[in-house]
């Protein structure tokens, strides 16, 4: 009697053994794959490189549109710099307008 008691005992455990380890397990692979996925503090910033064969020009940003809105600003100051060294003067209203859009563009 007491054989058939142990036996019927031990079969009923048998589902809950193996629905603890099944969610142990289950959590600890979602565990471990959050803990794979979480960027690293070195790749928290992206790089954008702008090349043509006069300007070369690199952004850095938490996103890629934050580094090339830091691109486009950059392009543009070196627009202004390059075209005050050539010229002697500042570009007028049109002149500025092209620089913007040949930056924005990028």
């Amino acid at each position: 009697m007491a054989s058939k008691l142990l036996y019927k005992n031990k079969k009923e455990e048998a589902p809950m053994k193996f629905l603890y380890v099944l969610l142990t397990t289950t959590l600890l692979l979602c565990l471990s794959y959050t803990g794979l996925a979480a960027p690293s503090p070195k790749s928290s910033t992206v790089k954008y490189t702008y090349e043509t064969s006069d300007l070369k020009v690199i952004g850095h940003g938490k996103d890629i549109n934050a580094a090339r809105s830091n691109a486009s600003e950059a392009c543009f100051d070196l627009r202004i710099k390059q075209f005050q060294k050539v010229r002697g003067h500042l570009p007028d209203e049109e002149q500025v307008l092209y620089i913007i859009d040949s930056c924005v563009n990028i």
